[in-house]
């Protein structure tokens, strides 16, 4: 099993706040919908261990998982990264873009030809030539730009071809290896807020605050266009929420760390919430000085039930909620998170 050398990060120091270590500053954002935050103004490189070699990863992640952890978790286009990148300036932590990093790594798969759809027809399903390439990758988060092998490819992470594939790469049990080892390591070196789809439930199991967002698929969709249009990029909405229902399905299915609601998360639909809404509610659940979620679930004004793990959702109904949400439309969404 093979895991990527090093993590490089830069940063730029922010005010503190009294919530965090007096150490702690914030960053740059990396693009308009993805960054990652560190705690100096020197670049560093974070050894990562060889889960293979070491016996550590996804199932050891209990005995070596940092405690001081906002694991904001839920499906794409539910708010996580504008969500965790304020919250974690208002509190002074670091955001750990985890996002960001396997859109990276499968950008490099695709530039070697060696995603997944382009390996199946191979014996081992390209298996051994993308861990030879994980050997070679070098990440680096600098002056808000994501860097590979010192590269900037900060415009490649939300282009079509990456989000066709970013999935599969993600599902790949040595890549989510190597991607928790290094995730674990930023979080050893202070406080953060990290967004993704295993934060609580893998890769911080033992975080002292969890968070999973959520939205209407429809909501979700209507997002994600915004964000391609400030892009300037024109995408069908019908196409976008497709595309979301399939990511939904790839993400909650796979057998190595299913997109999924951790236990004593906190439940969250976002749809009809703004921005600063939703950060209020988490920034009380933070000052509530270790007050997890226990499986609480709200939505709108209203407490609700528990919902059931994602599930995939036909195209034809996209104002379909999770059980226990908010009927769309009780709160017109006054800014897009």
């Amino acid at each position: 099993m093979s895991t990527l050398r090093h993590l490089q990060v830069s940063s730029r120091r922010g005010p503190p706040s009294p919530f965090s270590n007096p150490d702690v500053r914030t960053s740059a954002s990396l693009a308009d919908s993805d960054s990652l935050t560190e705690r100096s103004d020197s670049s560093k490189h974070l050894p990562s261990s060889n889960p293979a070699a070491s016996g550590k990863g996804a199932a050891a992640a209990t005995d070596v998982a940092p405690t001081d952890v906002v694991a904001i978790d839920g499906p794409s286009g539910a708010g996580k990264s504008t969500i965790a990148r304020q919250l974690a300036q208002r509190l002074g932590y670091a955001f750990l873009d985890t996002g960001a990093m396997y859109r990276a790594i499968t950008w490099h798969f695709l530039e070697r030809g060696i995603a997944p759809s382009e390996c199946t027809g191979e014996p081992d399903l390209g298996h051994a030539r993308m861990q030879a390439a994980l050997r070679d990758a070098e990440l680096g988060f600098q002056a808000g730009h994501m860097l590979l092998n010192g590269r900037d490819i900060t415009a490649h992470l939300r282009t079509r071809e990456v989000e066709s594939q970013v999935s599969a790469v993600s599902a790949l049990p040595f890549v989510r290896a190597a991607m928790g080892d290094l995730q674990r390591g930023v979080a050893m070196q202070g406080p953060v807020v990290a967004e993704g789809r295993d934060m609580g439930s893998v890769v911080f199991p033992k975080a002292r605050w969890k968070v999973y967002l959520d939205a209407a698929p429809s909501e979700r969709a209507r997002r994600r266009c915004q964000d391609f249009d400030r892009q300037g990029r024109k995408v069908s909405e019908v196409d976008v929420l497709e595309e979301i229902m399939v990511r939904d399905r790839l993400d909650s299915t796979r057998s190595d760390a299913p997109l999924k609601q951790a236990d004593d998360a906190l439940y969250l639909d976002t749809t009809g919430l703004t921005s600063a809404e939703v950060i209020e509610r988490l920034l009380a659940l933070v000052r509530g000085d270790g007050n997890q979620g226990g499986g609480r679930s709200e939505s709108g004004d209203t407490a609700a039930a528990k919902p059931e793990s994602p599930k995939s959702e036909s195209p034809k109904s996209p104002g379909s909620k999770p059980q226990g949400s908010k009927p769309q439309g009780s709160k017109p969404p006054r800014e897009a998170l």
